[in-house]
Protein backbone atom coordinates (compact mmCIF):
# COMPACT_ATOMS: atom_id res chain seq x y z
CA UNK A 1 0.00 0.00 0.00
CA UNK A 2 1.70 3.75 -1.12
CA UNK A 3 2.39 5.51 1.94
CA UNK A 4 -0.39 8.64 2.65
CA UNK A 5 0.20 11.63 1.78
CA UNK A 6 -0.01 14.27 5.15
CA UNK A 7 -3.38 15.95 5.43
CA UNK A 8 -1.26 19.06 6.59
CA UNK A 9 2.11 20.56 7.16
CA UNK A 10 2.99 21.87 10.21
CA UNK A 11 5.60 24.82 10.35
CA UNK A 12 7.16 26.29 13.80
CA UNK A 13 8.72 29.51 12.91
CA UNK A 14 9.83 32.12 15.28
CA UNK A 15 9.89 35.75 14.85
CA UNK A 16 13.32 35.98 13.31
CA UNK A 17 12.69 33.44 10.48
CA UNK A 18 8.27 34.38 9.92
CA UNK A 19 8.92 35.61 6.95
CA UNK A 20 11.42 33.12 5.35
CA UNK A 21 8.97 30.59 6.73
CA UNK A 22 6.22 31.84 5.12
CA UNK A 23 7.99 32.09 1.78
CA UNK A 24 8.66 28.30 2.30
CA UNK A 25 5.31 27.41 2.64
CA UNK A 26 3.95 29.03 -0.32
CA UNK A 27 6.96 27.51 -2.26
CA UNK A 28 6.02 23.83 -0.91
CA UNK A 29 3.05 24.30 -2.96
CA UNK A 30 4.98 24.05 -5.96
CA UNK A 31 2.94 26.79 -7.93
CA UNK A 32 4.11 26.89 -11.48
CA UNK A 33 3.71 30.39 -12.36
CA UNK A 34 6.35 33.11 -10.93
CA UNK A 35 5.02 35.84 -7.90
CA UNK A 36 4.94 39.36 -9.16
CA UNK A 37 6.37 39.95 -5.53
CA UNK A 38 6.47 37.58 -3.09
CA UNK A 39 8.93 39.01 -0.49
CA UNK A 40 6.70 42.10 -0.82
CA UNK A 41 3.38 39.96 -0.29
CA UNK A 42 4.92 37.85 2.34
CA UNK A 43 5.84 41.29 3.94
CA UNK A 44 1.72 42.23 4.11
CA UNK A 45 1.17 38.59 5.72
CA UNK A 46 3.99 38.96 8.31
CA UNK A 47 2.69 42.44 9.24
CA UNK A 48 -0.97 41.23 9.79
CA UNK A 49 0.03 38.42 11.62
CA UNK A 50 2.43 40.22 13.97
CA UNK A 51 -0.76 43.26 14.38
CA UNK A 52 -2.70 40.31 15.57
CA UNK A 53 -0.49 38.64 17.66
CA UNK A 54 0.02 42.25 19.29
CA UNK A 55 3.52 41.31 20.89
CA UNK A 56 2.45 38.37 22.64
CA UNK A 57 5.31 36.68 23.32
CA UNK A 58 5.58 33.19 21.12
CA UNK A 59 5.37 30.30 22.96
CA UNK A 60 6.15 26.85 22.94
CA UNK A 61 3.81 25.27 20.48
CA UNK A 62 3.97 28.29 17.82
CA UNK A 63 3.39 27.01 14.81
CA UNK A 64 1.52 27.69 11.14
CA UNK A 65 -0.53 24.41 9.94
CA UNK A 66 -1.75 24.48 6.31
CA UNK A 67 -3.40 21.85 4.35
CA UNK A 68 -0.68 20.39 2.33
CA UNK A 69 -3.07 21.03 -0.99
CA UNK A 70 -4.40 24.25 -2.66
CA UNK A 71 -8.11 24.71 -3.48
CA UNK A 72 -8.89 25.94 -6.66
CA UNK A 73 -11.63 27.57 -7.51
CA UNK A 74 -12.44 29.80 -10.70
CA UNK A 75 -9.13 31.82 -11.24
CA UNK A 76 -8.05 31.82 -7.45
CA UNK A 77 -5.99 29.20 -5.22
CA UNK A 78 -6.27 29.39 -1.89
CA UNK A 79 -3.89 28.57 0.79
CA UNK A 80 -5.91 26.95 3.73
CA UNK A 81 -4.69 26.48 7.48
CA UNK A 82 -4.01 28.17 10.98
CA UNK A 83 -2.00 29.97 13.13
CA UNK A 84 -1.54 28.29 16.99
CA UNK A 85 -0.12 30.27 19.97
CA UNK A 86 -0.56 28.79 23.12
CA UNK A 87 -4.40 28.07 23.33
CA UNK A 88 -5.29 30.84 20.73
CA UNK A 89 -6.03 29.69 17.36
CA UNK A 90 -6.60 31.89 14.25
CA UNK A 91 -7.93 30.79 10.83
CA UNK A 92 -5.32 31.33 8.32
CA UNK A 93 -6.73 31.80 4.41
CA UNK A 94 -4.24 33.53 2.13
CA UNK A 95 -6.15 33.82 -1.72
CA UNK A 96 -3.53 33.75 -4.92
CA UNK A 97 -4.53 35.59 -7.68
CA UNK A 98 -3.37 36.58 -10.96
CA UNK A 99 -2.24 40.01 -11.72
CA UNK A 100 -2.50 41.10 -15.02
CA UNK A 101 0.20 39.70 -16.14
CA UNK A 102 -0.24 36.28 -15.37
CA UNK A 103 2.16 36.45 -12.40
CA UNK A 104 1.16 35.76 -8.99
CA UNK A 105 -0.19 37.54 -6.22
CA UNK A 106 -1.29 36.97 -2.50
CA UNK A 107 -3.91 38.89 -2.57
CA UNK A 108 -4.94 39.20 1.06
CA UNK A 109 -4.80 37.57 4.39
CA UNK A 110 -7.91 35.79 6.17
CA UNK A 111 -7.45 35.61 10.13
CA UNK A 112 -10.62 35.36 11.70
CA UNK A 113 -13.91 34.51 10.97
CA UNK A 114 -15.37 37.58 10.08
CA UNK A 115 -12.68 37.75 7.71
CA UNK A 116 -13.78 33.80 6.56
CA UNK A 117 -16.99 34.81 6.50
CA UNK A 118 -16.71 37.38 3.55
CA UNK A 119 -15.99 34.58 1.68
CA UNK A 120 -19.57 33.22 2.43
CA UNK A 121 -21.77 35.82 1.55
CA UNK A 122 -21.95 39.78 1.26
CA UNK A 123 -24.45 42.03 2.56
CA UNK A 124 -26.22 41.97 -1.32
CA UNK A 125 -27.36 39.05 -2.95
CA UNK A 126 -25.58 40.00 -5.89
CA UNK A 127 -22.54 40.37 -3.87
CA UNK A 128 -22.96 37.28 -1.71
CA UNK A 129 -23.93 34.80 -5.14
CA UNK A 130 -20.48 36.53 -6.63
CA UNK A 131 -18.98 36.01 -3.38
CA UNK A 132 -19.94 31.96 -3.44
CA UNK A 133 -18.57 31.43 -6.90
CA UNK A 134 -15.53 32.05 -6.03
CA UNK A 135 -15.47 29.90 -3.18
CA UNK A 136 -13.11 26.63 -2.82
CA UNK A 137 -15.26 23.35 -2.01
CA UNK A 138 -13.73 20.78 0.08
CA UNK A 139 -14.01 17.23 0.42
CA UNK A 140 -12.47 15.36 3.48
CA UNK A 141 -12.59 12.04 2.31
CA UNK A 142 -11.21 8.66 4.32
CA UNK A 143 -12.26 5.48 6.47
CA UNK A 144 -14.72 5.85 9.01
CA UNK A 145 -13.04 7.07 12.83
CA UNK A 146 -10.01 8.29 11.40
CA UNK A 147 -10.54 12.11 12.36
CA UNK A 148 -12.09 13.85 9.59
CA UNK A 149 -14.44 16.03 11.31
CA UNK A 150 -12.35 16.66 14.04
CA UNK A 151 -9.57 18.44 10.94
CA UNK A 152 -12.43 20.13 9.88
CA UNK A 153 -13.46 21.54 13.57
CA UNK A 154 -9.79 22.63 13.68
CA UNK A 155 -9.52 24.75 10.12
CA UNK A 156 -12.51 26.62 11.03
CA UNK A 157 -11.35 26.94 14.58
CA UNK A 158 -14.79 26.05 16.28
CA UNK A 159 -16.99 22.76 16.87
CA UNK A 160 -19.26 22.23 14.04
CA UNK A 161 -19.15 19.06 12.97
CA UNK A 162 -19.89 15.87 15.41
CA UNK A 163 -17.06 14.42 16.41
CA UNK A 164 -17.97 10.88 18.64
CA UNK A 165 -15.82 7.76 18.97
CA UNK A 166 -19.20 5.70 17.36
CA UNK A 167 -18.04 5.26 13.24
CA UNK A 168 -20.54 6.72 10.96
CA UNK A 169 -22.02 9.32 12.53
CA UNK A 170 -21.11 12.03 10.18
Amino acid sequence: EPAAQPTFRAYYPTRENLHETLVRIVHNHQLQRPFADLDGDVRRVVLELERRLDGARLRSNFQIQVLSSLFYRNKGAYLVGRVINGYWEAPLALPILHDPDGRLVIDTVLLDEDDLLLLEGGDEEGEAASVRRALPVLAVVGRPNVGKSTLVNRIIGRREAVVLDTPGVT
